[in-house]
């Protein structure tokens, strides 16, 4: 296992299995529900600089989630054009079972090893304990939504990457009430000059909170 001496690099991780080598992104849980759900993003913040990209896999191979309640490691190969996912650790109160990610299919196990892989690792005993009692996390309040979070990152602001994008706009964005009361009495040129922004922006501000 390799680790990289820069910041901001596309891959935390790097592991050679078997004479090829794979490049792995680590996230830590955000939010959910506990005993129910684990929330992991497949995006990444630049620190420097606030941009947020999504992975590719021209930049890693895997991304390694770990559930900071309770240490269980996840890999997913699949995390292209998602904003993230969300495990289910027991059955829903609705009962549904279409499109769930259950924890069993994607918790990293000997037998995910060997599934993705196709290696068995030696002296696997102990590897995969449920809990990880070295594991560090830090507890924060959300800058945005001021929402309590664990994170294992130190300096973590926000608890998710829509408060950390709500966070970094340039202009603050008004309210449903108020934009709708502005369409119903100026052009939306009127108040892109009004806003300092586009009247695009303006227009985008208004489908998303459903006015047109």
């Amino acid at each position: 296992m390799a680790v990289p001496l820069g910041d901001n690099l596309p891959f935390d991780l790097i592991a050679i299995v078997e004479n090829k080598l794979y490049k792995l992104q680590i996230k830590s849980s955000s939010q959910g529900v506990e005993n129910e759900t684990v929330l992991f993003s497949f995006s990444s913040n630049n620190f420097y600089t606030g941009e947020i990209k999504q992975y590719s896999k021209q930049d890693i191979d895997f991304v390694i989630g770990v559930d900071l309640r309770s240490y269980q490691l996840y890999l997913f190969d699949e995390f292209e054009k998602q904003r993230g996912v969300t495990i289910r650790l027991s059955m829903p109160k609705n009962g549904q079972k279409r499109r769930v990610n259950w924890h069993e299919d994607f918790a990293l196990n000997l037998a995910k090893i060997k599934e993705v892989f196709n290696f068995v690792p030696p002296n696997t005993s102990g590897w995969f304990s449920k809990r990880i009692t070295q594991a560090i996390q830090y507890d924060h309040i959300c800058q945005h939504c001021s929402k309590k979070f664990v994170s294992g990152g130190k300096n973590a602001k926000y608890c998710s990457s829509k408060c950390t994008k709500i966070a970094q706009r340039k202009v603050k964005r008004p309210s449903k009430d108020v934009l709708q009361q502005n369409i119903q009495s100026l052009s939306w040129k009127a108040m892109s000059r009004k806003y300092g922004v586009s009247d695009n922006a303006v227009r985008k501000w208004a489908r998303s909170y459903g006015l047109i």
